[in-house]
């Protein structure tokens, strides 16, 4: 497993968090909403499944497009979070360490797409 995305920091940052949405849903699976609990997950895993496919895609505005998407599936799962943490009581502290964590991943797929779209731009000069 040699893949270039792998080496990014944004997506190990991305995988770090979303094993930590996993372990703090159990909560959510002993309460057996699992409509929340795939819908969750499934958002958590996708942050870092689209760094990895956009990465892949030979394009920068591709790229682009896909961390895009990311950071929808970050705002997707920080609000469910929320949710989950207001109807189950879930642990604020973990609950905020996933989302300072979530913040700073946020930071920086923003910074990567930008870093993207100036590489686009001089490369059309």
């Amino acid at each position: 497993m040699n893949a270039r995305y792998r080496k990014l920091e944004v997506w190990q940052d991305a995988f770090s968090l979303a094993i930590e949405v996993y372990g703090l849903s159990e909560e959510i699976r002993e309460n057996k909403d699992f409509g929340l609990l795939d819908q969750l997950r499934r958002s958590s895993i996708s942050v870092f499944s689209n760094i990895a496919e956009g990465s892949e895609c030979g394009s920068d505005a591709r790229y682009r497009h896909y961390l895009q998407i990311a950071q929808g599936s970050l705002a997707e799962m920080q609000s469910q979070l929320e949710f989950a943490q207001r109807v189950y009581q879930l642990p604020s502290e973990e609950v905020e360490l996933c989302m300072d964590k979530s913040h700073r991943v946020k930071a920086k797929l923003r910074a990567l797409a930008n870093y993207l779209s100036k590489g686009a731009t001089s490369k059309s000069r």
